[in-house]
């Protein structure tokens, strides 16, 4: 081999090893160091899609709704063989849209209401929907840490074609699984819950894409009583 194939295959190894070096660094960090870049990367979030299914009551819920920073946030609610789907305008107008198997598997047991309410657009307050389509509920929730859950890591992963590090930490009754981002920003890519009163699973996609939410037309008013 002449000298210049050997600076060349010398170089070529060297760059080879620095990309693994590179792509490897994050998962090889600490289960502490690891969860602390992820909840400095999550705090620059100005939106993202979640999507998955959680079982609440003895029944699957499965879910898909898409937030960001301004309020606006659109989403959907499958459950019971019922579909419904939700509409927040800049965190300040809250709607709702839900066929008859939806509503009567929430409670609604009056056939004339159901009737009435079926398929039609329906303020609400935008309380009712902070718990799943409230952007900053959700980044508080990520900062928000119990130092005192142990935290340790798991395998390396891909999600939807992204390499991630799991991190793991249980309590009494819950294992909560939080796959991170290893590549770029290191954002929550899955989390999975197992055991307790909620199980469930959700990825989060479509990061920092905005939200567009406009109120419908065609709003009623929700029937009294």
């Amino acid at each position: 081999m002449t000298t210049s194939r050997r600076v060349m295959a010398g170089l070529a190894t060297l760059a080879t090893a620095m990309l693994m070096t590179g792509c490897s660094s994050f998962a090889d960090k600490s289960a502490d160091e690891i969860k602390d870049a992820t909840i400095e990367d999550m705090k620059d979030v100005s939106a993202f899609t979640m999507a998955g299914t959680i079982d609440q009551d003895g029944g699957e819920s499965e879910l898909k709704f898409s937030m960001d920073e301004d309020g606006d946030c659109v989403g959907t609610l499958k459950r019971s063989g019922g579909t419904a789907d939700f509409i927040v305008v800049k965190g300040e107008k809250s709607f709702f849209k839900a066929d008859e198997a939806l509503l009567t598997s929430t409670g609604q047991t009056d056939p004339a209401q159901v009737a009435l309410m079926a398929d039609k657009w329906i303020e609400q307050p935008v309380e009712q929907t902070d718990n799943f389509c409230n952007l900053d509920k959700f980044l508080e929730e990520f900062e928000d840490v119990d130092e005192d859950r142990e935290v340790t890591k798991g395998d390396t992963t891909e999600v939807d074609g992204e390499d991630a590090i799991e991190l793991i930490s249980k309590d009494e009754k819950e294992t909560t699984i939080v796959s991170i981002a290893t590549d770029g920003d290191h954002h929550v890519l899955k989390m999975e819950g197992k055991g307790g009163d909620e199980p469930g699973s959700f990825t989060f996609t479509d990061y920092n894409e905005n939200v567009e939410a406009e109120e419908p037309d065609d709003v009623m008013q929700p029937p009294a009583g």
